[in-house]
């Protein structure tokens, strides 16, 4: 009788693969309070943990890049920026304090949700084609329309429109995932969003740019679903275009 007492007031713990059923019976901001064997049990809000938060070798990953990067720019400016400017740090300054804004914003929207994306995907799409269209009335810099000026601040207009590639993509083949085998679902909508931005981005121009936005295109379209077929095709298609272009220039000459 004694035994079943002592029993009654400290139960008994469960081993091996067998779990205590857990209840959650109060959810605080930051902290969750679950009740466990008759206990609470406080769950902590860890910004860098890998179970929850951010994730700690991802991030040293990027902190790792981004020295690397602030050093190499630091070591190929520093003479220019002295005899130029007179001050060694006016490049880096700039950059770093970037560098650490970029940081603070990466741990902010890392903790959003990001299915509210789907609601600013067609937005910032329309966003990017109009600051594509606003660079080419910008005044040139060494010959090319890359830079939109407002007031003292200057931006990339392509450095959106990367964005808004990867968003609007990423949007779409989330709605027609099960469909992404058919042209009219996998192949036509992409078509309609690539092709003006490319068109775009060469009147600048901004070679490198459309290298880049053409390989995200062609990683998320892969990744979607889309069939090797119409990346076959579409290879096809630019190296006839680029082989043509060539012999017509070889004809003229």
């Amino acid at each position: 009788m004694e035994n079943k007492k002592i029993s009654s007031q400290y139960p008994s713990r469960s081993y091996g693969n067998r779990q205590q059923p857990e209840k959650k019976v109060k959810k605080a901001e930051g902290q969750n309070i679950f009740a466990r064997s008759g206990r609470a049990v406080k769950k902590k809000f860890r910004i860098f943990s890998i179970r929850a938060g951010m994730d700690m070798p991802f991030f040293l990953l990027i902190m790792v890049i981004l020295c690397i990067g602030l050093v190499m720019l630091f070591s190929a400016s520093y003479a220019n920026a002295y005899y130029v400017y007179g001050d060694s740090y006016y490049f880096i300054k700039d950059q770093a304090l970037f560098a650490v804004l970029g940081i603070v914003i990466m741990i902010l929207v890392s903790y959003f949700d990001y299915h509210h994306l789907h609601k600013f995907a067609m937005p910032v799409l329309g966003v990017s084609f109009l600051l594509l269209v606003v660079v080419l009335f910008q005044p040139a810099i060494n010959q090319v329309h890359r830079w939109v000026q407002i007031g003292t601040f200057s931006f990339q207009a392509s450095e959106v429109t990367k964005f808004a590639i990867v968003l609007s993509f990423a949007h779409l083949i989330s709605i027609n995932f099960k469909r992404m085998d058919t042209f009219r679902y996998g192949i036509l909508p992409y078509l309609i969003i690539l092709v003006p931005t490319l068109l775009l981005l060469a009147a600048e121009p901004h070679i490198s740019c459309i290298a880049i936005v053409v390989l995200l295109a062609a990683g998320m379209l892969f990744i979607g679903g889309v069939k090797l077929r119409w990346f076959v095709i579409a290879l096809s298609v630019i190296v006839g275009a680029m082989l043509s272009g060539n012999t017509g220039k070889a004809g003229n000459q």
